[in-house]
């Protein structure tokens, strides 16, 4: 899946067109293991997260074209599938929005006006989400994560060796209009209500494949 009009109209990175390559799993062979990090891989440093989307494992990788990500995608998917012990999935995105949030005041009557309240679903099998909405935080404003918890989104934390604890927020959906509604809205909110400082994203899946894993809940609606 490429990216459309709109989507392009609404990049705000030099980094359009860039892949992220993610493998997610709970259960994985060592041969497995060090097939991803000899790929190129960078395993990632879990510290915690939401119940929704308990993970023991996360590699991620980045491609300046896509023709790069899915040669890598298709090979990895094929030793993927020799491994029957791996339980997880392998998902291929193309960035469309990556630009930081700067740190502004907090106003708390903002937030509670323009941040949607949305009620994702769990993800039935066979449906692939279209775009993940994620807020990167450096550090994080107690108030802020409970009015983001309150709204639907979901989280992980990671540790980063040069920033330290960085919290994700995450909201999925199952198309890419309605994605880009909650984008703007997420925007907006950030742009007056402040009380955050990170970076935002806006990701549209090009490629998933799942292996036995509990996907993460995401918002349905009709849209693209």
């Amino acid at each position: 899946m490429m990216l459309n009009l709109e989507d392009k109209l609404m990049v705000t990175s030099s980094k359009i067109g860039f892949c992220d390559t993610h493998v997610i799993a709970n259960s994985i062979s060592v041969e497995l293991a060090n097939f991803f990090r000899d790929s190129g891989f960078s395993e990632q440093n879990i510290i915690g997260g939401d119940s929704c989307v308990r993970m023991q494992h996360l590699w991620s990788k980045k491609f300046s074209t896509v023709q790069e990500a899915d040669i890598c995608f298709k090979k990895s998917q094929f030793y993927i599938k020799q491994d029957k012990s791996f339980v997880g999935y392998i998902e291929e995105e193309v960035i469309a929005v990556d630009e930081p949030i700067s740190n502004l005041p907090l106003d708390e009557a903002i937030w509670d006006k323009l941040l949607p309240k949305l009620s994702p679903s769990p993800c039935s099998e066979g449906i692939v989400k279209a775009c993940d909405i994620h807020l990167a935080l450096h550090q994080v404003n107690s108030k802020v994560d409970k009015k983001f918890l309150e709204s639907g989104f979901y989280y992980l934390d990671l540790y980063k060796p040069n920033l330290g604890n960085v919290r994700i927020y995450t909201m999925q959906t199952q198309n890419r209009k309605v994605g880009r509604q909650i984008l703007r809205d997420l925007k907006k909110t950030l742009a007056q209500g402040g009380g955050v400082e990170g970076f935002l994203k806006f990701e549209v899946t090009r490629k998933l494949y799942n292996q036995g894993f509990s996907l993460p809940p995401l918002i349905y609606g009709n849209g693209l």
